[in-house]
């Protein structure tokens, strides 16, 4: 992963550089983000994990298999 903003108690986003031995491919370029948000008594994060290839069914995207 390659750490492209890093903005503490704002924002993390990683740019996905390797596959980790899957095949076919698909992580490669994928997008990393997490923005914190304070809030009653805690933090939230949200995720998100996007720039996906074309053509990979929504289904698949938590399957390694």
């Amino acid at each position: 992963m390659r750490v492209d903003q890093l903005d503490p108690g704002h924002r993390v986003a990683w740019t996905c550089l390797s596959d980790f031995l899957m095949r076919p491919r698909r992580w490669v370029g994928t997008t990393v983000t997490l923005d914190p948000t304070r809030g009653g008594s805690g933090v939230e994060v949200l995720l998100r994990h996007g720039n996906w290839p074309d053509g990979i069914p929504q289904a698949k995207l938590a399957n390694t298999a």
